[in-house]
């Protein structure tokens, strides 16, 4: 129940059928570099055309301010803002309706973090490990492959107390980037 599956579905009804991916411009934004190859592939594999949509960090902070205000509720995930962004250049095509794979990830327990969460359990137990957190060299690593970062970020969350661990699990930015999304009064009262 992704977009993929969507797309096969939807495509049935209607073959001339707009297909919209987000394309991440800026810092550290292509970790999701693989999920826009793995569209690439979809939208040729089914013949459909795929309009790609590029998102960039002034993109959200553009519209940040009115985008609070429209969710209407706390919520740490950038996939809606993502669906803001996405749908309005939809709109523009003369789209008024989108379907999207959101909620699959949560029924079928497919986020990274999921993953992550369990691993750094092990990290207990596991000694070699525990080593390694220690081990400053992991930062000698080349950071542009995706794998490599993602699991320098793993050594370093291993370093964090409990609740910095878990936090971490669920920020799609570093502190210093979510902090730059507010006001300087607020950074100065609050933060």
């Amino acid at each position: 129940l992704d977009s993929s599956s969507l797309m096969v579905f939807a495509q049935k009804f209607d073959p001339e059928i707009l297909c919209y991916t987000a394309e991440f411009k800026g810092e550290d934004r292509n970790e999701f570099a693989e999920d826009l190859k793995y569209a690439d592939k979809i939208a040729t594999l089914l013949k459909v055309n795929l309009r790609r949509t590029t998102i960039t960090s002034e993109d959200y902070a553009k519209d940040f301010e009115s985008f609070v205000y429209q969710l209407d509720e706390p919520l740490a995930d950038p996939a809606a803002f993502n669906i803001k962004i996405l749908s309005a250049h939809a709109r523009k095509d003369g789209v008024k309706v989108l379907l999207s794979g959101i909620g699959g990830d949560e029924l079928f327990g497919g986020y990274r973090r999921h993953t992550l969460a369990r691993f750094i359990g092990f990290s207990k137990v596991v000694p070699w490990l525990v080593h390694l957190r220690d081990n400053t060299m992991v930062n000698r690593f080349n950071s542009d492959n995706l794998y490599i970062r993602r699991f320098n970020r793993l050594v370093k969350m291993l370093n964090n107390n409990e609740n910095e661990k878990s936090l971490a699990l669920f920020l799609w930015a570093s502190k210093s980037q979510v902090t730059k999304l507010f006001s300087e009064r607020f950074r100065e009262e609050v933060i």
